[in-house]
């Protein structure tokens, strides 16, 4: 094949060249996974209709309307420890600190609670040692793997991790603030405006935030 292509004039590393567009020319695909309401819902029901114990059940079902009324990354989840809840429950405008060491980002940031998470998030929390985690992650990952559910909108089945993206995309239909919801999620802390001029207290963040996503009922 080199020998012949050589013999008809090409230029082999040339037309190589060709066949692979420079990186900033490259074909991008956008999100194709939507992930609304109603695919939460379903996901909560789906659990409540399996064979696992209650308790399975609150935790499963607490884990994933965490995870969808705050867009935290699972990895948060698995790292939070029941004092971080009890501490901030019983407040009049509950808003959770995750510390930097729980986040990918290695960025501090503050979590407004959902009433409806709240009514869960005490139930579960309830009898338990202050110091002990709070979710299990890779148990409500496995369990999802095995009991597969479906996205309304694409043939793939829900994961844990579509919650953050429920979280972002139903922002966006509720025209959550941008900069509120990226305090929430932790997106772009590092930059400067955020570093040096954007903030606010947890108070006005859990007023903005119940503005918009206080009528979102998942459950």
């Amino acid at each position: 094949m080199h020998e012949l292509s050589l013999k008809k004039g090409y230029n082999i590393d040339y037309l190589k060249s060709k066949l692979v567009l420079p990186k900033n020319l490259r074909i991008r695909n956008l999100n194709q996974r939507i992930i609304v309401k109603e695919d939460i819902v379903n996901i909560i029901d789906h659990v409540h209709q399996s064979d696992l114990s209650d308790v399975q059940k609150l935790e499963y079902v607490s884990q994933i309307l965490f995870l969808a009324y705050t867009g935290q990354r699972p990895i948060v989840s698995e790292t939070l420890e029941v004092w971080q809840l009890t501490s901030v429950l019983d407040n009049e405008k509950p808003v959770l600190e995750v510390f930097g060491e729980q986040d990918k980002t290695r960025i501090s940031h503050r979590v407004p609670l959902h009433p409806v998470l709240v009514r869960l998030l005490k139930k579960l929390v309830e009898g338990k040692d202050l110091d002990k985690k709070l979710f299990k992650k890779d148990k409500c990952v496995r369990w999802l793997s095995k009991n597969p559910v479906l996205l309304r909108h694409t043939t793939d089945k829900i994961m844990l991790k579509d919650m953050r993206k429920f979280f972002e995309q139903q922002s966006d239909l509720l025209e959550f603030n941008e900069t509120f919801k990226n305090m929430i999620m932790c997106h772009g802390l590092s930059s400067v405006q955020f570093r040096s001029y954007k903030q606010i207290t947890s108070e006005s963040l859990y007023d903005k935030y119940m503005e918009r996503w206080g009528n979102v009922q998942l459950y």
